[in-house]
């Protein structure tokens, strides 16, 4: 059986596997869902190297030992191909952008994990241009990927994600981007939750039962389908009409000044460039309440023009007006969610930036890098700059090939121990460790002078792992201490439940 995980990617492209049941054991083919480019391998193993539960062999070769115990904590999806003689509602669309970041080529996706939380039904119990019969999990992963799956999976998959996956001790620079991605998401997917429940809102209750009226086929025609779902997708897609700044707000200090009047007539002028910008994204629907728009503007096919323009002219007034009400609040959701989309990109900049640079300290953790050679400076201040940062870079080097085979596969170092890769020469402390290991070089500044500087980096590596240990251990004892409370309170025979 061939698999993917959707979290565990090179690029933005998940690995395929070769899943055994029977042997309960899942084998990396090397090869990339939605990409026919041929990676250096070594670059795929070290997209690998991060997760828990991933064996890299001496050969080469990737294997997930225990998928039972693996697919708790990451989303399994099967992929299979598409039989030739399947009977489409239409054929899956060549999107530039998708659920996987291209299109899997002819492949179909059903979902193996959390599979209660799709809230879309399958095409075989929709008909017509009710949304989940032109886009679908099945058929069209990439569309249903950026559509639907905002209705329930995305949102609970990122706080599961969320709750799981953060460490609270040690990050690697994987887990800063990730931790990020999290807040971004937890912000963004209940906008595109409220965003695609008006979709469907208008097209199941509104649109659907007009169009069952004025055409008597049984299917829905694979151009009409393919219509729907690129306007649809194209509305909750924010990359290309709507992240960034407007032409107004790109305005200097000074143009800006001169064009306009106050403040007040710049902000209405940059909320009316957001307005005509999300317009574009929503035409399609717009043109259902917009009598003097022809369908011809919006599509070439002249089949499709006339059913919509038919579709149109059934439209009662009181759902006219519903439409009206429901694209005022699919707008204003739309225009946030760019805006969003736009805030943590530039966030996700500078935070690769800070990382490239090795800053000292981002969103209140510390390099690791960075106190290592602040101890060295203030013990051998008179020492050259470039002996001090050759010895803190070998002592990152070993730390962070400690850490690797300390506690990479630890189960019980999840949540705390971020692994970094072999390639990396920092990581990130949280305060309370950076605290305890600051405190921990000034106690044993004696030692450190002593030492020749050649085996520096090893004296001061143990003295990190060592501050680590101690850190882990406590959460561990806090985590016993809390279980073994709760036991007791639990059985204890004066506890009447106040």
């Amino acid at each position: 059986m061939k698999i993917c995980f959707p979290d565990i990617l090179h690029g933005q492209h998940p690995f395929i596997w070769d899943y055994d049941k029977d042997s309960n054991r899942a084998t990396c083919t090397f090869k990339l869902a939605g990409s026919s480019h041929i990676y250096d391998k070594s670059a795929l193993i070290e997209s690998l190297k991060p997760f828990k539960g991933i064996t890299l062999i001496a050969e080469g070769a990737a294997v997930i030992e225990d998928m039972s115990t693996f697919v708790k904590s990451y989303s399994m999806v099967q992929i299979h191909e598409l039989e030739e003689n399947k009977k489409l509602t239409g054929s899956p669309s060549k999107s530039s952008q998708n659920f996987f970041g291209t299109q899997l080529k002819s492949s179909v996706v059903s979902s193996q994990h959390n599979a209660s939380a799709v809230a879309t039904t399958s095409s075989a119990k929709s008909h017509g241009i009710q949304i989940d019969n032109f886009i679908n999990i099945e058929y069209w992963p990439t569309e249903w990927g950026n559509t639907l799956s905002y209705l329930s999976y995305f949102s609970n998959k990122n706080e599961i994600d969320s709750r799981d996956r953060r460490t609270d001790l040690v990050l690697s620079p994987y887990d800063l981007p990730k931790n990020l991605q999290y807040k971004k998401n937890a912000v963004l997917y209940p906008i595109k939750q409220k965003q695609i429940a008006i979709i469907c809102r208008l097209f199941n209750d509104i649109l659907a039962p007009y169009y069952d009226d004025i055409t008597k086929e049984e299917e829905l025609p694979s151009n009409l389908s393919a219509f729907f779902r690129t306007m649809v997708e194209q509305i909750m897609l924010n990359k290309r009409l709507n992240c960034g700044p407007t032409p107004t707000e790109q305005l200097s200090i000074k143009d800006r000044n001169e064009k306009f009047s106050d403040s007040l007539e710049f902000e209405f002028s940059v909320q009316q460039d957001y307005i005509s910008r999300v317009n574009t994204m929503l035409r399609g629907l717009l043109f259902f309440i917009s009598p003097k728009m022809p369908a011809n503007a919006l599509t070439e096919d002249k089949t499709i023009a006339k059913k919509l323009e038919s579709l149109r002219s059934k439209l009662s007034t009181k759902d006219t007006t519903v439409f009206i009400d429901a694209l005022e609040s699919l707008r204003d959701l739309t225009i946030e969610a760019g805006k969003v989309e736009y805030h943590y990109e530039l966030l996700m900049q500078k935070l690769n930036e800070q990382l490239m640079e090795k800053a000292s300290c981002i969103d209140n953790v510390f390099s690791c890098y960075h106190l290592v050679l602040q101890t060295l400076h203030k013990k051998f201040h008179k020492e050259k700059d470039t002996v001090l940062i050759s010895i803190a870079e070998s002592t990152l080097a070993l730390t962070v090939i400690a850490i690797r085979e300390t506690y990479h596969g630890n189960s019980a170092a999840k949540g705390h121990i971020g692994i970094p890769a072999s390639c990396h020469n920092d990581f990130y402390l949280s305060a309370a460790v950076a605290h305890h290991l600051s405190k921990e070089f000034e106690a044993q500044s004696t030692e450190i002078c002593k030492v020749k500087k050649k085996d520096l980096p090893e004296i001061l590596k143990d003295i990190i792992m060592s501050t680590i240990k101690t850190e882990l251990n406590e959460i561990y004892s806090t985590q016993h201490n809390s279980t073994h409370d709760d036991e007791t309170a639990s059985t204890s025979p004066f506890n009447y439940g106040v």
